[in-house]
């Protein structure tokens, strides 16, 4: 009795590093301490601040989901919501860093547009690594 199965694809190497990047998202939780300053309504400018805020707190509260999720299942919608993740927190610290340069800082003590490029950088290497051919087949298949 011979049947052709079709055979999975191995596991990536990458798979460590895409799930551990994605958890260490978490960590952009501590941005949602400055949305009482964004708030405050002696100082309309630093409102502009809130939807940046917002979206980190966003990405901080999903990144553990999707950490998970990307170590115990291989759906379509695991892949598609890790990738929507990372776009979202590029998006959130392209905001970021504009803001940084043209308003000229968040409320309260920053990295600065510098220390704001490492998870820029992490995020872009995190979507490189998901949108590679073995990483896709691993997930889609």
């Amino acid at each position: 009795m011979s049947q052709d199965l079709k055979s999975k694809p191995p596991r990536p190497r990458t798979k460590t590093i895409i799930i551990i990047l994605t958890a260490f998202m978490t960590i952009r939780g501590v941005f949602m301490l400055f949305i009482p300053g964004a708030l405050d309504p002696e100082s309309p400018p630093e409102v502009s601040w809130l939807i940046p805020l917002l979206g980190d707190g966003v990405v901080a509260l999903a990144a553990p989901v999707i950490a998970v999720l990307l170590w115990k299942s291989r759906t379509l919608g695991v892949w598609t919501a890790a990738i929507a993740l990372q776009i979202l927190g590029t998006w959130v610290t392209a905001g970021f860093i504009i803001l940084e340069s043209v308003a000229g800082g968040i409320p309260g003590p920053t990295p600065g547009a510098g220390g704001l490029l490492v998870p820029f950088s992490l995020g872009l290497v995190n979507l490189y690594l998901l949108s590679r051919r073995s990483v896709r087949q691993y997930y889609t298949t």
